[in-house]
C-alpha cells in the first residue's frame, strides 16, 4: 500500500510540474502559426538561418501565461518562512553548495557542453535552461526522496531572488563567448530584469508577507493558489503537445542528446560534491534534485517573449520532457535509500 502511494505521488508530482510548464502552450501555439505564415513566404534554407535576429519588441505572452507564473511564483510564497531559513543557515555548507551548484556550476557545464554542438537553437536552449532558477516542483520530489525540504525551498528562494539579474547577465555573457555574430541572439538586460521581478520575485515576496502576518490564512490557500497556477493553462495543454514536435522536428534529435547528457551529469556531479562535502544524508538527497529540475515556464517564457524563432523552445521543451523521466527515477533511488538506512 505504501509503494502503490509512493509512486501514486510521484505520479503526481510529475504530472503537475508537467502542466505548470505547459503554460506557454497557447503563446507558442500562436508564435508557431505566426512564423509557419511568415515562413512560406521565404525562400527554403538549410534548417538554419543564417542570421537570427531579437525581437526586442516582440509582443506581450498570453495573458494566462502572465497569471499562471506569478500564481506558482505567490504559492511559493505562502510556504516560505523566514525560520526555513534560519535553519538552513544554521548549517551553511549545504547552502552554499547548492547555490553554487545551481548558479555557477550547472551554467558553467552547460557551456562546456554547448561548445560541442554547432547549431545555434541547441546552444541558446542550453544556456536558457542553465541559467535559469530551480522549479518550484523540486521541493515536493525533495519531500518523496526524504532530502533536507528547507534547504530546498532555501536553494529555490535564493535562486529565483538572484534570477533576475543573473538570467540576462550570464545568458548575454555566454552568448557573446559561443555564439558566431552572425547569430544575433541576447535578452535585453533591463526587460528581462522587469519580467522576471513582475513574474517571480514580487509575488514571492508577497506570499511571504501574507505568511508572515496571516499565516493562518496563507496556510488555507496555499494550495488552492498553487494548483491554480496550473488549473488555469490545463485547456492550453494540447497546444503545447500538438505544435512542438512538428515545428521542432529538425532539431529534436541534438536538443533531446544534449539534456539526455546535462541532467544526469548535473545530478551526479551535485551527488558526489554533497559527499566530498561530507553534507547530511538529507541533504545530500536534496542537491542532485536542486540541480536538476530548472524553471523551464520561465525558459520558454523567455524564448517567445525575445527570439523571434519559436524552434529556440527545442531545448527546453526537452529538458521538461527528459527531466521527469531522471528526476522521479532518482527520487525513488534515493527514498528506497533513506528508508533502508532507517533515515525516513
Amino acid at each position: 500500500m505504501a509503494t502503490r502511494s509512493f509512486f501514486a505521488a510521484i505520479a503526481s508530482a510529475t504530472v503537475i510540474a508537467a502542466l505548470g510548464s505547459a503554460n506557454v502552450g497557447r503563446a507558442f501555439y500562436r508564435r508557431g502559426r505566426c512564423l509557419d505564415r511568415a515562413d512560406s513566404s521565404r525562400a527554403p534554407d538549410d534548417g538554419v538561418q543564417p542570421h537570427h535576429q531579437v525581437s526586442h519588441g516582440a509582443q506581450s505572452p498570453h495573458p494566462l501565461i502572465t497569471v499562471s507564473l506569478m500564481l506558482v511564483a505567490f504559492g511559493m510564497g505562502l510556504g516560505l518562512e523566514v525560520n526555513d531559513f534560519k535553519t538552513v543557515a544554521a548549517r551553511p555548507k549545504g547552502l552554499i553548495a547548492g547555490s553554487a551548484g545551481q548558479i555557477l556550476l550547472l551554467p558553467a557545464v552547460a557551456i562546456a557542453l554547448a561548445s560541442f554542438f554547432d547549431n545555434p537553437i541547441v546552444v541558446v536552449g542550453l544556456l536558457l535552461i542553465a541559467v535559469c532558477p530551480g522549479g518550484s516542483t523540486s521541493n515536493y520530489f525533495t519531500y518523496l526522496a526524504r532530502g533536507d525540504v528547507a534547504l530546498s525551498i532555501s536553494l529555490t528562494a535564493i535562486s529565483g531572488s538572484l534570477a533576475a539579474v543573473t538570467v540576462p547577465l550570464f545568458f548575454n555573457g555566454a552568448a557573446a563567448l559561443l555564439l558566431d555574430r552572425s547569430v544575433d541572439v541576447s535578452l535585453p538586460f533591463w526587460r528581462t530584469m522587469r519580467s522576471i521581478l513582475l513574474f517571480l520575485v514580487v509575488p514571492v515576496i508577497a506570499g511571504m508577507v501574507i505568511k508572515h502576518f496571516r499565516n493562518t490564512f496563507a496556510g488555507r490557500i496555499q494550495g488552492v493558489v498553487a494548483t491554480g497556477g496550473f488549473i488555469i493553462l490545463l485547456p492550453l495543454t494540447p497546444f503545447l503537445i500538438r505544435e512542438q514536435f512538428g515545428e521542432l522536428h529538425a532539431v529534436a534529435g541534438p536538443a533531446f542528446l544534449a539534456c539526455a547528457v546535462l541532467i544526469p551529469t548535473m545530478m551526479a556531479l551535485a551527488l558526489s560534491i554533497s559527499r566530498v562535502l561530507r553534507l547530511p544524508d538529507a541533504q545530500r538527497r536534496a542537491l542532485p534534485i536542486e540541480v536538476g529540475v530548472q524553471n523551464i515556464a520561465l525558459a520558454l517564457f523567455l524564448a517567445l517573449t525575445f527570439f523571434e524563432d519559436a524552434r529556440y523552445t527545442a531545448v527546453p521543451i526537452a529538458y521538461l520532457i527528459l527531466m521527469y523521466v531522471f528526476v522521479p527515477g532518482y527520487v525513488a533511488i534515493a527514498r528506497w535509500a533513506a528508508i533502508g538506512s532507517g533515515d525516513a
